[in-house]
């Protein structure tokens, strides 16, 4: 299994890394409309999954790991969504989308499974907001930075601590240890194998 970063719609670059693996996981902001109707039509949708971020065109949700899913094989969580700080230069319906983030029954939903699984891996599209600002120094109280979903990914931490967090949505590489966890942020377009 492949993890990939962010595509932003670059396909031939994708279809060249999934042509190398049997199967692989999309960290969100593959695309819009065109991207995933060529997905639909040229993809075995069971080998390689997206994880929708915001840069998704929620239409498609359910060609994707939906709001979220467990792959027990590869002990797997996968959260969607991030929220949009460039919304106010986009198209609502185009190229943004209102449903970019779970909302309050989604996130109950995705906590209740999270509590009884206690994943391993968890592969998301954004990060829990104290990661944010470890890394990337976005403050968690900051209106400039704080979204639903980094703070419901803090939740979630808070909950159950798994041992590795693959995320994207911040293009760049890092991968550290924080508490006892491996996080790993993919740029766009880097892979990292499991």
């Amino acid at each position: 299994m492949i993890i990939i970063g962010d595509i932003h719609g670059k396909i031939s670059e994708y279809q060249k890394i999934i042509e190398k693996h049997s199967s692989s996981l999309q960290l969100g902001d593959f695309g819009f409309k065109s991207q995933y109707e060529w997905y639909i039509n040229n993809i075995d949708m069971n080998r390689h999954k997206i994880i929708m971020g915001n840069h998704d065109d929620t239409n498609y949700l359910k060609y994707t790991n939906g709001n979220f899913s467990y792959d027990v094989s590869n002990e797997i969580f996968s959260i969607r969504g991030a929220m949009s700080i460039d919304k106010s230069k986009r198209i609502s319906g185009i190229d943004w989308f209102e449903n970019e983030e779970l909302n309050y029954l989604e996130s109950m939903e995705v906590m209740d499974e999270y509590e009884k699984i206690k994943p391993k891996i968890v592969v998301s599209h954004d990060c829990p907001a104290f990661v944010a600002e470890e890394f990337f120094g976005f403050p968690q109280n900051d209106i400039n930075y704080k979204s639903k979903t980094r703070t419901f990914l803090n939740v979630l931490y808070d909950i159950h601590k798994p041992e590795l967090w693959i995320f994207g949505h911040n293009h760049k590489h890092i991968d550290s240890i924080i508490n006892g966890t491996r996080f790993i942020c993919l740029a766009e377009l880097e892979t990292f194998v499991l």
